[in-house]
């Protein structure tokens, strides 16, 4: 382990010494924030998930596929500031009308896609409101669309750790305000306005809270676990692959979903009302002298 450790720091040195001795340009995309790279701890390590279980009085079980913690190196990337939003997938669904409700094929949902909306019009006045009741599979393809893809798991999490070492939430280590953030606790009991309330340092609007986010990972229970060993275990519930990755809590959720680390799993055709996404994209770099 100290090895490899050793080799990801060998790594980001000779990356900031490059980048020390030129200049980086990174375009500026509308929309996105850049969010720059480096070493993170993804996960959870004994300490946090000892103090989690007794800070947030849940058992062990619910949060164990979040442990032990990865050390991990992201390269800088772009994420959409804000969730997608009703208007921007009516534009989606316009231009593409094999992904309206009378157009999808059966394979790609549950039955419920696009539940709330009457044909291509989403409800009165939900302009600026999350898309809900997407499959992960009309999110990629809207992804695509745009040029974007979907942010890996680990990209998800280094954004919601708002440049700070393990934070409790995206916000910090105050705990969720009914006032700031859209939970259960908020009563409000539906998504809210992608723009409403404070972003994080990095500009990113409701990475925890309002609408759970699909991100590119299939779900794999034991990842963390599969991850940190070097022996080759094979690992019970290594892999499902009809389910992918959901990150973040919603506008339902207890504060204890509303955590940077915290993942659950989700068929990928399935469609909530719970669960809307964001977009990411790749950085080209160009170095001057």
């Amino acid at each position: 382990m100290y090895k490899y450790t050793f080799l990801i720091a060998l790594i980001v040195m000779c990356v900031s010494f490059k980048e020390q001795h030129n200049t980086t340009q990174y375009d500026e995309i509308k929309g996105m924030e850049l969010i720059k790279g480096g070493i993170f701890i993804m996960g959870i390590d004994s300490n946090r998930l000892k103090s989690y279980t007794m800070i947030f009085n849940i058992p062990k079980e619910i949060i164990k596929q979040e442990y032990p913690a990865v050390r991990g190196v992201i390269a800088s990337y772009y994420l959409d500031k804000y969730e997608v939003s009703n208007a921007q997938y009516k534009v989606f669904i316009e231009t593409n009308p094999q992904w309206s409700k009378q157009n999808i094929p059966d394979s790609l949902h549950d039955g419920n896609y696009l539940k709330e909306w009457t044909g291509n019009e989403y409800p009165k006045g939900q302009a600026n409101y999350p898309v809900v009741y997407v499959s992960w599979h009309a999110a990629l393809a809207y992804a695509i669309w745009q040029g974007k893809r979907l942010p890996t798991e680990a990209e998800w999490e280094y954004a919601a750790n708002n440049n700070s070492p393990a934070p409790l939430f995206p916000w910090g280590n105050q705990f969720p305000n009914p006032k700031k953030q859209n939970f259960i606790n908020s009563n409000i009991g539906h998504p809210v306005q992608v723009t409403q309330y404070k972003s994080n340092d990095y500009g990113i609007y409701h990475l925890a809270d309002n609408v759970s986010e699909f991100v590119t990972d299939q779900w794999r229970q034991d990842k963390y676990a599969e991850l940190n060993d070097i022996t080759g275990k094979k690992y019970l519930f290594n892999s499902e692959p009809n389910s992918i990755v959901v990150k973040g809590g919603n506008y339902n959720s207890p504060p204890a979903e509303l955590r940077t680390t915290y993942r659950h799993k989700h068929n990928r055709t399935e469609c909530s009302g719970l669960i809307g996404f964001r977009c990411a994209k790749s950085v080209n770099k160009l170095y001057r002298r």
